[in-house]
């Protein structure tokens, strides 16, 4: 089978990847002309089974043309945690204008089987209860309303033409190659660096937290799902359904590291997510999908990742 995979050299991407090569797919990765592919060098004879392509050159019928897609793998995306003005054309071409592009692709060529990626980002977060995919959809920012725009044109894809999608709707993930500036990278950065840390939060706020390789297995469900229930369009939330505040993960690493560095805490604003808790039940009973990694677990993989890789850690 041959799956297409947007975004490829990306977080998500270099993670999940080497589980497709692993059970013998071939991957047709899409990245950006300037993304760095030497990472991928370490799977050895699995290469035989990649190729990749460049989407930004505005030529995504060549693509299609030359190779056999039979699924398409959307990871690739544009985030700004808060976007200046300069951000939004490009946040909507990346987020909802390119993905359209490819669906188009998808009906010109007989492609019939659609993986996107959403966020918990698109929910109501109003609630300190774990939240089903019925939950109110309320973006938290801009980048969120892309992705549930986007929503909304899958759903006249999978209506009006004769493809199957399935949407993961992540929640917090983390682990190997993650970029250094999110929080779990840049607290392991600073305790490498025997650096004390100032938070801009008071630590309290209780995420779910989940594992990239545990997401990777997930995108791997999905898959198989698609293409054998006949669906039109189905929407599964990716966590724990546990939730973990940034002081117990501060402490977690301090342990894993041998370390004692100390934290100066913040106070939070009225901006701040409080609490994010993924309802795993769909996922668990449709896709027969389980997490493996605790919280602790994800931590020393992550930890351990980082240690080894500290000139690996910006990702394209």
């Amino acid at each position: 089978m041959n799956i297409l995979v947007t975004g490829a050299t990306g977080f998500i991407g270099t993670n999940l990847i080497p589980k497709l090569l692993e059970r013998g797919y071939k991957v047709i990765a899409l990245k950006r002309s300037s993304s760095d592919i030497s990472r991928f060098k370490f799977y050895g004879s699995a290469n035989k089974n990649i190729v990749f392509y460049n989407f930004d050159d505005g030529r995504l019928d060549r693509i299609f043309e030359k190779e056999k897609i039979d699924v398409v793998v959307h990871l690739a995306t544009y985030y700004k945690k808060k976007h200046l003005k300069d951000d939004i054309k490009s946040m909507i071409q990346a987020n909802t204008e390119f993905p359209t592009e490819i669906l188009e692709m998808m009906i010109e060529h007989g492609v019939k089987y659609f993986i996107n990626t959403g966020t918990f980002f698109e929910y109501a977060l109003d609630s300190n209860k774990p939240i089903a995919e019925d939950h109110q959809v309320n973006p938290y920012d801009l980048y969120a309303s892309t992705k549930i725009a986007l929503e909304n044109i899958l759903k006249f894809y999978t209506e009006k033409f004769s493809i199957s999608a399935s949407t993961l709707r992540l929640f917090a993930p983390y682990g190997p190659f993650d970029h250094e500036n999110k929080i779990i990278p840049f607290m392991i950065k600073n305790i490498l660096g025997k650096t004390n840390i100032e938070f801009n939060s008071d630590g309290f706020q209780r995420w779910d937290y989940i594992f990239v390789d545990d997401i990777a297995e997930a995108f791997i469900k999905a898959i198989d799902f698609t293409i054998n229930s006949h669906i039109k369009h189905e929407i599964f939330n990716i966590g724990t359904g546990k939730t973990v505040s940034i002081r117990e993960i501060f402490e977690i690493l301090k342990t894993i590291s041998k370390t004692n560095i100390r934290a100066t805490w913040g106070k939070n604003t009225s901006e701040e997510i409080k609490y994010a808790c993924a309802d795993t039940t769909k996922a668990r009973t449709l896709l027969k999908w389980e997490r493996y990694f605790d919280i602790r677990k994800g931590l020393e993989v992550t930890y351990d990742w980082f240690r080894s890789n500290q000139n690996s850690w910006r990702i394209n």
